[in-house]
């Protein structure tokens, strides 16, 4: 029997990971098959089944789990994460426990986009000085995947308002 090693695989991962609330696994791939762009990939060598493979999910470290003390849980959160497998032992392949190491990918935030801002209605005073009385934004996401509202006063507070000129009009 053979004993695989990391050189064995081939781990790809794409630039374009952002946070979406949804746990981003990596997927497993056959020798003739061909991964998907959208996900990180291991490819396997001639003769591997999916079925023998545990894949394990750490921080960047390589050593604490992705997902409290779970490493079998693909991460969903921001961060760098570190993949490594186990092979079970079977037919033409010996038991091989952590390869990877070097293999990583990356969960970028998602942007947030500030959509629009209301102001309350104001006397003239002679100032530019504002109070907003919303924001509305974009780009929020809920650890499920839902869109996310924010409210002022509770989830953000507003320092300081100008309007573009202090003059009427």
């Amino acid at each position: 029997k053979a004993t695989p090693t990391a050189e064995d695989f081939t781990f790809s991962s794409p630039d374009s990971l952002t946070y979406d609330g949804q746990q981003h696994a990596v997927e497993l791939v056959e020798s003739t098959g061909s991964p998907s762009a959208a996900a990180p990939s291991l490819k396997l060598p001639a003769k591997l089944d999916t079925s023998a493979i545990t894949l394990k999910y750490y921080q960047e470290d390589g050593t604490t789990p992705a997902v409290e003390s779970d490493a079998t849980t693909a991460p969903k959160d921001v961060g760098t994460y570190t993949v490594k497998i186990d092979v079970a032992d079977g037919d033409i392949y010996a038991t091989a426990d952590g390869l990877g190491g070097g293999w990583t990918f990356t969960i970028k935030p998602a942007t947030l986009t500030v959509e629009s801002i209301t102001a309350e209605n104001k006397t003239y005073d002679g100032t530019d000085t504002a109070a907003v009385s919303g924001v509305t934004f974009s780009g929020l996401v809920t650890p499920e995947g839902q869109p996310e509202t924010l409210e002022l006063g509770t989830d953000f507070t507003v320092s300081e308002a100008a309007f573009e000129d202090a003059t009427v009009g």
